[in-house]
C-alpha cells in the first residue's frame, strides 16, 4: 500500500482501533521527513536505518505489511496489495 492509502485506512478505521505504523529502512533523511510532512500523514513513521526491526520481523523485501489483531496475533504478513479491507474489518471485530 502506498502512504496515501495507509492514511485513508487510518482515517476510515481509527475509531475501530486500527493503528498504523510505518517503518522506513532508509533513515531519517530530509527528503523522507519532507515527504511525510507534506503528505500530512498522521500515523507514526519509525526509522530503522540499521535494519534491526526489519530483521526481527523477517522483512526480506519492501513493501511489506503486517496486520496484528488486538491480542497480538499475526493476521496477515505479505505484500500490501494483498491486504484487503475485508480482512482489516474482520480483524477489528
Amino acid at each position: 500500500m502506498t502512504m496515501p492509502m495507509l492514511e485513508r485506512l487510518r482515517k476510515k478505521y481509527e475509531a475501530e482501533g486500527l493503528e498504523i505504523l510505518a517503518v522506513n529502512i532508509e533513515g531519517r533523511s530530509p527528503n523522507v521527513l519532507s515527504y511525510v510532512q507534506t503528505g500530512g500523514y498522521r500515523f507514526t513513521v519509525l526509522f530503522d536505518p540499521d535494519g534491526e526491526v526489519a530483521g526481527r520481523y523477517g522483512v526480506n523485501g519492501i513493501p511489506r505489511s503486517f496486520l496484528v489483531d488486538r491480542d497480538g496475533n499475526l493476521a496477515f504478513a505479505g505484500h500490501p496489495l494483498r491486504l484487503s479491507e475485508d480482512l482489516i474489518e474482520k480483524t477489528l471485530e
